[in-house]
């Protein structure tokens, strides 16, 4: 019988301990690490979104140059035509100008 009783209370104290180690390793890891490991995702995230941010502010200032350069660059196209047309204007009169200095 002594046998019996000391097999069941080494069962009993076996399990005990065990359960014990499970609810210390719950508390301990399982519960902080995931707290932990939410937190240095929450820093990660912020980094990020404000890195985002920053690039967001950049792109939407360059879009307001390029903005501004199409309409330079539309001027400039203008202002080529317009010397392409007073050099042919340029040509035809340093002709007639030769011709009148011929005569």
């Amino acid at each position: 019988m002594a046998i019996f009783e000391r097999t069941i209370t080494d069962i009993g104290l076996i399990f005990g301990v065990v359960a014990g180690l499970y609810a210390l390793w719950r508390f301990l890891f399982k519960a902080s690490f995931n707290d932990m490991f939410n937190a240095v995702i929450d820093q990660v995230t912020e980094r990020i979104m404000a890195k985002v941010d920053k690039l967001t502010d950049r792109l939407e200032r360059l879009t307001s140059r390029i903005d501004v350069l199409g309409s330079v660059t539309t001027r400039v196209d203008e202002l080529e035509n317009d010397t392409t047309k007073l050099k042919t204007r340029i040509a035809v009169h340093e002709e007639r100008l030769n011709k009148l200095e011929d005569k």
